[in-house]
């Protein structure tokens, strides 16, 4: 989860989707090389690949890694009292300003190639 203001959102848009984009391709990575994800990991970490434990664990993390970044508005809500009743933030926006659709779900757009041809017909 990744957490920012509107303001800065706003400020910082096209980094925000840039950082949002690598986030998925090395998601898409973890997925596609989970053998090499587990390696990487431990490397980092100090972790012992020949521990059960450990490997149970991974395999337990690595679904949670997902593309659909959607939760349920009740989930922003309880987030966002949290947040308040700790003095994280000033106000209380409601759960839609928590979360950026446009950045994790970007609308298709179309091929150059179609807006040509649709041009020239």
């Amino acid at each position: 989860m990744l957490i920012t203001t509107p303001g800065r959102l706003d400020e910082r848009r096209e980094a925000f989707a840039r950082f949002v984009n690598v986030l998925r391709r090395g998601i898409d990575h973890l997925h596609q090389h989970p053998g090499a994800a587990r390696s990487v990991c431990a490397r980092r970490t100090g972790a012992d690949l020949t521990d059960d434990q450990t490997n149970a664990i991974f395999e337990a993390t690595l679904p949670c890694f997902t593309h659909d970044p959607s939760m349920a508005p009740r989930y922003y809500e309880h987030l966002e009292g949290w947040m308040a009743r700790r003095g994280l933030i000033d106000a209380r926006r409601g759960g839609e300003a928590y979360w950026a659709k446009a950045l994790a779900l970007p609308a298709p757009q179309p091929a150059q190639a179609e807006k040509t041809t649709a041009k020239s017909e």
